[in-house]
Protein backbone atom coordinates (compact mmCIF):
# COMPACT_ATOMS: atom_id res chain seq x y z
CA UNK A 1 0.00 0.00 0.00
CA UNK A 2 1.63 3.42 -0.76
CA UNK A 3 1.31 6.30 1.67
CA UNK A 4 -2.04 7.21 0.63
CA UNK A 5 -3.84 3.61 1.10
CA UNK A 6 -3.98 2.73 -2.16
CA UNK A 7 -3.04 -0.72 -2.97
CA UNK A 8 -0.02 -0.73 -5.34
CA UNK A 9 -0.78 -4.05 -7.99
CA UNK A 10 2.26 -5.05 -10.01
CA UNK A 11 0.85 -6.46 -13.28
CA UNK A 12 3.75 -8.20 -14.75
CA UNK A 13 1.78 -9.71 -18.17
CA UNK A 14 0.52 -5.79 -19.03
CA UNK A 15 4.31 -4.65 -17.99
CA UNK A 16 2.64 -1.98 -15.92
CA UNK A 17 1.99 -0.57 -12.22
CA UNK A 18 -1.42 -0.02 -11.37
CA UNK A 19 -3.06 1.57 -8.31
CA UNK A 20 -6.85 -0.07 -6.20
CA UNK A 21 -8.41 2.85 -4.49
CA UNK A 22 -11.17 2.13 -1.84
CA UNK A 23 -13.39 2.16 -4.14
CA UNK A 24 -11.73 -0.83 -6.04
CA UNK A 25 -10.66 1.72 -9.46
CA UNK A 26 -7.84 0.69 -11.18
CA UNK A 27 -5.40 3.16 -12.34
CA UNK A 28 -1.97 3.31 -14.74
CA UNK A 29 0.62 4.13 -12.22
CA UNK A 30 3.48 3.37 -14.58
CA UNK A 31 4.43 1.83 -17.91
CA UNK A 32 2.26 1.97 -20.98
CA UNK A 33 -0.09 -1.32 -21.26
CA UNK A 34 0.93 -4.41 -23.09
CA UNK A 35 4.67 -2.79 -24.10
CA UNK A 36 7.74 -4.08 -22.62
CA UNK A 37 10.87 -2.02 -22.70
CA UNK A 38 13.71 -0.39 -20.36
CA UNK A 39 12.90 2.90 -20.81
CA UNK A 40 13.26 5.81 -17.75
CA UNK A 41 11.44 9.00 -17.44
CA UNK A 42 7.99 10.10 -17.12
CA UNK A 43 5.97 7.02 -15.29
CA UNK A 44 3.13 7.52 -18.23
CA UNK A 45 5.82 6.49 -20.70
CA UNK A 46 8.62 4.58 -19.42
CA UNK A 47 8.87 0.92 -19.61
CA UNK A 48 9.09 -2.07 -17.93
CA UNK A 49 9.98 -5.86 -18.93
CA UNK A 50 7.88 -8.41 -16.74
CA UNK A 51 7.74 -6.67 -13.26
CA UNK A 52 7.24 -8.90 -10.28
CA UNK A 53 8.11 -7.66 -7.24
CA UNK A 54 7.23 -4.64 -5.46
CA UNK A 55 7.61 -2.03 -2.40
CA UNK A 56 5.90 1.03 -1.51
CA UNK A 57 7.97 3.25 1.56
CA UNK A 58 6.46 5.41 3.76
CA UNK A 59 7.80 8.26 2.34
CA UNK A 60 5.88 7.78 -1.58
CA UNK A 61 8.58 5.79 -3.20
CA UNK A 62 7.74 2.83 -4.92
CA UNK A 63 10.21 0.21 -5.95
CA UNK A 64 10.29 -2.45 -8.73
CA UNK A 65 11.99 -5.33 -8.92
CA UNK A 66 12.30 -5.04 -13.17
CA UNK A 67 12.43 -8.55 -13.26
CA UNK A 68 13.39 -9.36 -17.13
CA UNK A 69 15.48 -5.57 -17.22
CA UNK A 70 17.29 -6.82 -14.40
CA UNK A 71 17.10 -4.09 -12.68
CA UNK A 72 15.32 -2.03 -9.31
CA UNK A 73 13.48 0.87 -10.37
CA UNK A 74 12.39 3.85 -9.02
CA UNK A 75 8.78 5.17 -9.33
CA UNK A 76 8.53 9.05 -7.21
CA UNK A 77 6.95 11.95 -8.48
CA UNK A 78 5.20 10.96 -11.66
CA UNK A 79 9.05 9.84 -12.91
CA UNK A 80 10.76 6.15 -12.90
CA UNK A 81 14.26 5.77 -12.55
CA UNK A 82 16.56 3.03 -12.44
CA UNK A 83 18.44 2.72 -8.64
CA UNK A 84 20.53 -0.38 -9.26
CA UNK A 85 21.06 -2.95 -11.74
CA UNK A 86 22.44 -3.17 -15.47
CA UNK A 87 23.06 -6.11 -17.37
CA UNK A 88 22.34 -9.61 -16.65
CA UNK A 89 24.97 -10.73 -14.34
CA UNK A 90 26.01 -10.52 -10.39
CA UNK A 91 28.19 -8.01 -9.27
CA UNK A 92 27.87 -6.16 -5.84
CA UNK A 93 28.27 -2.31 -6.31
CA UNK A 94 26.94 1.18 -6.67
CA UNK A 95 23.79 1.80 -8.92
CA UNK A 96 24.48 0.40 -12.34
CA UNK A 97 27.63 -1.04 -11.59
CA UNK A 98 25.71 -4.22 -9.55
CA UNK A 99 23.98 -6.50 -11.81
CA UNK A 100 21.20 -8.73 -10.81
CA UNK A 101 19.83 -12.09 -12.47
CA UNK A 102 15.87 -12.34 -12.39
CA UNK A 103 15.37 -10.13 -9.85
CA UNK A 104 11.58 -10.93 -7.82
CA UNK A 105 10.59 -9.95 -4.39
CA UNK A 106 10.88 -7.26 -2.56
CA UNK A 107 10.77 -5.75 1.17
CA UNK A 108 12.07 -3.33 3.45
CA UNK A 109 14.65 -4.00 6.19
CA UNK A 110 14.51 -0.95 7.98
CA UNK A 111 15.68 1.74 5.36
CA UNK A 112 17.31 -0.74 3.54
CA UNK A 113 15.74 -2.47 0.69
CA UNK A 114 15.50 -6.72 0.39
CA UNK A 115 16.05 -8.03 -3.31
CA UNK A 116 15.31 -12.06 -3.93
CA UNK A 117 17.71 -12.34 -6.28
CA UNK A 118 16.68 -15.36 -8.08
CA UNK A 119 18.55 -16.32 -10.99
CA UNK A 120 21.66 -15.49 -8.57
CA UNK A 121 20.43 -17.58 -5.78
CA UNK A 122 21.46 -14.91 -3.32
CA UNK A 123 19.32 -11.97 -0.92
CA UNK A 124 20.68 -9.00 -2.10
CA UNK A 125 20.33 -5.84 -0.31
CA UNK A 126 20.04 -2.14 -2.07
CA UNK A 127 20.95 0.41 0.65
CA UNK A 128 19.54 3.85 0.03
CA UNK A 129 22.43 5.32 -1.84
CA UNK A 130 21.77 2.35 -4.35
CA UNK A 131 25.11 0.78 -3.57
CA UNK A 132 24.16 -2.93 -3.41
CA UNK A 133 25.88 -6.04 -1.56
CA UNK A 134 24.99 -10.06 -0.68
CA UNK A 135 23.76 -10.75 2.48
CA UNK A 136 22.84 -14.67 2.19
CA UNK A 137 23.85 -17.06 -0.42
CA UNK A 138 26.95 -18.29 -2.12
CA UNK A 139 25.28 -18.45 -5.85
CA UNK A 140 24.90 -22.07 -5.97
CA UNK A 141 21.49 -23.73 -6.68
CA UNK A 142 21.27 -25.60 -3.40
CA UNK A 143 19.25 -25.74 0.05
CA UNK A 144 21.75 -25.35 2.25
CA UNK A 145 21.54 -23.70 6.02
CA UNK A 146 24.68 -21.86 7.45
CA UNK A 147 26.10 -18.65 7.71
CA UNK A 148 24.69 -16.04 5.91
CA UNK A 149 27.30 -15.97 3.23
CA UNK A 150 27.83 -19.78 3.11
CA UNK A 151 23.69 -20.75 2.89
CA UNK A 152 22.89 -21.89 -0.39
CA UNK A 153 19.35 -20.95 -1.93
CA UNK A 154 18.08 -22.85 -4.73
CA UNK A 155 15.47 -20.30 -5.59
CA UNK A 156 14.78 -17.60 -3.80
CA UNK A 157 11.64 -15.59 -5.21
CA UNK A 158 10.28 -13.61 -2.09
CA UNK A 159 10.90 -11.73 1.24
CA UNK A 160 9.34 -10.75 4.27
CA UNK A 161 10.72 -8.87 7.55
CA UNK A 162 8.75 -9.84 10.61
CA UNK A 163 8.01 -7.00 13.50
CA UNK A 164 11.66 -8.03 14.82
CA UNK A 165 13.73 -7.99 12.07
CA UNK A 166 13.67 -11.58 11.45
CA UNK A 167 13.93 -12.01 7.46
CA UNK A 168 11.87 -14.85 5.21
CA UNK A 169 12.72 -16.06 2.43
CA UNK A 170 10.11 -18.21 0.11
CA UNK A 171 13.08 -20.59 -1.76
CA UNK A 172 11.50 -22.95 -4.11
CA UNK A 173 9.62 -25.19 -1.96
CA UNK A 174 11.08 -24.21 1.36
CA UNK A 175 10.54 -21.03 3.54
CA UNK A 176 13.79 -20.27 5.06
CA UNK A 177 14.40 -17.39 7.79
CA UNK A 178 17.89 -15.12 8.27
CA UNK A 179 18.81 -13.99 11.67
CA UNK A 180 16.55 -14.44 14.88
Amino acid sequence: FDKNGHLIVVDSGSQTIKTVDANGSVSLLAGIDGRYGNTNGDAATALFNAPIGIAAALDGKIFVADTYNDRIRLIENGKVSTVAGSDKGFADGAGGQAKFDTPTGLAFWQDRLLVADTGNHRVRVVEPDGRVWTLAGMGDADVRDGSPLSAAFYQPTAVAVSDNRIIYVADGNTIRKIGG
